[in-house]
């Protein structure tokens, strides 16, 4: 045969062995080729799919296996089960009717101080669940998830003759702050001793 038909290359499979050997595009066909151009692209195209992903990185682009680049969800699962559990919790026990709560949780500043605990002990959760180190939108979106939960639990209370209350609103955003205050310190705290640490190798 000619070197102007497709059938100078033994077969496809030579074809795009030499293909994907060398970071060079797929020769066009040649004028009066009797092969069809899509028998020698379509397998080279599921060759390409299935092994990596084609990613920017220049002109010519660079390969690279599509297991590095899978997402990966930013929670710990069992750290985000315990976060719903408590937060089931917490709501459950803020909607018992008030004539069923014992007067001792009643009294004035008692109240406020469940409160921060109890939502101090959910963002706390929340906030250990997350994978390190934490992205800041995940924590501004956490943030505003748990204010949100603490505004629908304050508005639904009346529902089991229960008052809602703006300063039990505030200590709820107060137990989040505490909850954040701690982490971010800790976060700081540990930075600091791994640059420690790289200094003193």
């Amino acid at each position: 045969m000619k070197n102007g038909s497709w059938a100078y290359y033994p077969s496809w499979k030579s074809a795009i062995g030499k293909a994907c050997a060398k970071p060079t595009a797929l020769p066009l066909p040649p004028v009066g080729a009797t092969k069809p151009l899509g028998k020698m692209l379509v397998p080279l195209f599921i060759h390409v799919l299935s092994s990596r992903v084609w990613l920017p990185g220049g002109v010519a682009g660079r390969m690279a296996p599509m297991t590095e680049r899978t997402w990966q969800s930013p929670f710990r699962p069992r750290g985000m089960v315990l976060t719903l559990l408590a937060t089931v919790c917490v709501l459950g026990l803020t909607h018992i009717p008030q004539s069923s709560v014992p007067r001792v949780f009643q009294v004035n500043g008692l109240d406020k101080l469940q409160h921060v605990v109890a939502y101090g002990l959910i963002a706390g959760l929340f906030l250990r669940s997350l994978r390190t180190p934490a992205h800041p939108a995940v924590l501004v979106l956490g943030f505003v998830v748990l204010a949100a939960i603490g505004a629908l639990d304050e508005l639904t209370q009346p529902w089991v003759n229960r008052t809602a209350s703006v300063l039990d609103y505030l200590s709820d955003l107060a137990g989040v702050a505490i909850a954040y205050l701690v982490f971010s310190m800790r976060a700081i705290s540990a930075r600091k001793a791994a640059w420690q640490r790289g200094q003193s190798d």
